[in-house]
Order: structure tokens, then sequence, then C-alpha cells
């Protein structure tokens, strides 16, 4: 007997809610603080002795949180097993060894997982990304940054807008390119920007702005700031506008549109 159209539809639905729950658990974040906001924790780990699987295509392992940065609902995580699938071309000289270190958001694993079948029955762990694993000079920075930053994603309201654009700003002064890279990412997208922004933030920001970054980094954030209606950004944006790069040319875009806002906002005020 053949099954129904109806069975055979939610069947088909089944699979396709299975799909689209597999890709959002594999989806990686946008930047590090994404990337650590929805972390299991944030700190030190260092990794234990491997336990090999696959002939040695799946690394497990056993590690510890030498210095736990944050965890989320003031959770304290000490260990944890690490698992690393390594790619054909590294076979012979994994990334992650035994007794390594490094800093980096932790992610939990799906207990469903196509590897499951013969691993150790403890819960398992991973980063999202290379990009998001930061060792030796650079752990003391990323520790600062994201020490800075993620106290505000457990506040509320305005308070967890301005913390969080808070931090962020500061990141733009960092000298790891990733985490200044994802600030001005974040900081673009934040629906909040406006809210969360204050005037004491305008040094840094200009300060970022007439830096060494790249002309595109600098460019989105100008472009982000001018959409959020910052106007107390305009007189940066006008002294920016005397260039005559790219960067130059955003910034009398941003200041032309800030100065209209401006103008409307005293208008409106008589």
């Amino acid at each position: 007997m053949k099954p129904s159209r109806k069975i055979r539809n939610v069947f088909v639905a089944a699979l396709l809610s299975f799909a689209a729950t597999a890709t959002a658990e594999n989806a990686e974040p946008k930047t590090i603080y994404e990337a650590a906001e929805k972390s299991w924790a944030v700190g030190t780990v260092q990794l234990g002795r491997a336990l090999k699987f696959r002939q040695g295509q799946l690394l497990a392992f056993p590690s510890t949180i030498n210095e736990l940065l944050w965890a989320p609902k003031k959770t304290k995580p000490r260990n944890l097993m690490f698992i690393y699938e390594v790619p054909e071309a590294e076979k012979d000289h994994p990334y992650y060894n035994e007794h390594d270190v490094f800093f980096a958001p932790i992610r939990l694993l799906s207990e469903h997982a196509y590897w499951k079948d013969n691993l150790p029955t403890t819960r398992r762990h991973d980063v999202a990304g290379r990009r998001y694993v930061f060792r030796g000079d650079d752990i003391a920075e990323a520790k600062k940054i994201l020490g800075g930053f993620l106290p505000a994603t457990e506040l509320h309201g305005r308070d967890r807008w301005k913390g969080e654009v808070r931090g962020l700003v500061a990141a733009l002064g960092a000298h790891n390119a990733v985490l200044r890279e994802d600030a001005v990412v974040f900081l673009s997208s934040l629906p909040q920007l406006k809210d969360g922004f204050e005037d004491t933030d305008v040094a840094a920001v200009a300060s970022y702005l007439s830096g060494d970054a790249p002309a595109a980094e600098k460019t989105k954030l100008i472009d982000a700031a001018a959409a959020a209606n910052l106007t107390a950004l305009k007189p940066t944006f006008d002294e920016l506008a005397k260039r005559t790069d790219t960067v130059g040319a955003a910034a009398r875009k941003a200041a032309d549109r800030l100065g209209g806002v401006a103008d409307q906002a005293q208008a409106a005020q008589h």
C-alpha cells in the first residue's frame, strides 16, 4: 500500500525541517563578536593528547579551559572535548596539536552528528573556524577586546546597545585585523547603532578613520554612521571630506546627509 499524500507531505516537511536545523547549526557566525556572544564559553584553552578516529581523520582532544573569560548564564565550564576534522591538506601536520594553547569562543556541538559513532560518550566542542582562534601575542588583545564587549550582552534594552557599541568602538583601535574588521562589520549592521552611540565615542571613531585601516573598512563604517544619522560625527566627516580618495568621497556624502538631518532637526525645534 502506498503512503497517502498527507503522510508523504508530513515526511517531506520533517526532512526539510531537519535539514534547515542542521544548516542553522553549521552556519558560521559573521564576526568574532557574534561567535563569542553565542558561544558555550570564551577562554584560553589547552589541548591534551589527541584521541584519533577514522585513521586520524578525526581528532578528539580532552582539553582544559586554563582561563575562562566569559560563559553564558554565569556558568563556569572547565573541561571540554575538542573535536577537529583534519582536512586532507593537513593530514601530516594538523592545525591543532597536543599541548596547543589558544584563545577562542568555544561552541557546543550537536549530539546528533555524522561523526558521533565511536567517539567518547561526552559532550563535544569546537571553534566556528580558525579565524576566531587567537594565539601568541594576539591572545592578550583578544581577551581585552572581548572582555569589554561580552558583559553588555547580558544587559537589556538601551543599556545593552550602549555597552555593545562601547565595546565595538574600542575594538576599532585593535592591532589584530580580525578584531578590528569584525567590529566594523558588527557596528555597520547594528540596528540600534543610533541609540547606542554617544558623544564620547566620537574620538575613537575619528582616530580610526584617520588611521591606516583599509579604505573599504572605513567607507563601510562611514556609510553606516550616515545611515544611522549619527550627527555627532559630522565634524569628523567634514574634515575627512578634504581628502581626494574614496574615504574622502564617502565622508563628503555622509557630511551632506548629516547636514540635512541637522537642518531638519533644527527646523523642527522652531
